[in-house]
Parts: C-alpha cells; structure tokens; sequence
C-alpha cells in the first residue's frame, strides 16, 4: 500500500475519477440504447469530403467557398435534427496510425434536415481540410 501513496497525485486522482465517469456513462448510454430502437449512423470521409464508409450515410461533400478549406456536409437517410452530433478528426485507412493534428466542430446543416455540417481547422485554428470520423445519435 505505501508504493501507491508514493506515486498518488492530485493529477492522478483527477485522471482516475475521469476515467469512471466516462466509462459509466458510456455504460449508461450504452443501456439506453440497447433497450431503445435507436440506430446509430456513422460517416468516415476523407480530406476531399468522399464518403470513405458509412451506416446510414447517403453522402459527403466538401462545401467549396473561395478561400475557404475544411468545410464538409454529410448526409444521412433520416431527419438528424436533434440527434447528437460527434466528431472526431481522423484517418480514413490503417496505413498510418498518426492522425493529423487539428481541429473539428460540427453542427446541424440550416435547411437541410438530413444533413450535418462539420468544419476542420488545423491545431492553430486555420481553416484546413482533414479527414474525420462522424457520428450521429438517435
């Protein structure tokens, strides 16, 4: 027991009690959704906005402005308005386990009902196209 006390930290402490909450409401949403009809949707597209895989997804494109990078819109064959919206950036294949560093938001696409908008920026938070991983809650 003292070679624990020897390496407790308050930093320690914090990352373990962060750990079981994330893990306890993954636990919880996990149960939800097993008990509900919910049917998660995913999207993985790539830097250019081509739908590299899905479930659920009907399409991706990179929304092109002038000057403008990391704008993307991915469509699903259902309604998405008020479902959660996650997003991670990310890497479409295996051959390189480092993603890009960078940025990534997403939310509800206005006047579309079925689509989402995400939006990439680079770690200095300049608008940049990356790949990214989406998923949407129902």
């Amino acid at each position: 027991m003292p070679r624990i006390r020897n390496h407790l930290t308050y930093a320690n402490l914090m990352a373990t009690i962060a750990v079981f909450i994330a893990l306890g409401g993954g636990a919880i949403a996990a149960i939800h959704l097993k008990g509900s009809k919910a049917r998660p949707r995913w999207a993985v597209v790539d830097a250019h906005g081509h739908l590299v895989s899905d479930k659920g997804a009907v399409s991706a494109k990179q929304l092109f402005t002038p000057n403008v990078h990391g704008s993307y819109q991915v469509t699903f064959n259902r309604n998405v308005k008020g479902c959660a919206l996650e997003a991670t950036i990310g890497r479409v294949n295996s051959a390189n386990r480092d993603p890009d560093p960078g940025e990534i938001g997403v939310a509800y696409r206005n006047g579309h009902a079925n689509s989402v908008y995400v939006k990439t920026r680079d770690s200095a938070g300049a608008e940049a196209n990356r790949s990214f991983h989406l998923a949407v809650l129902c």
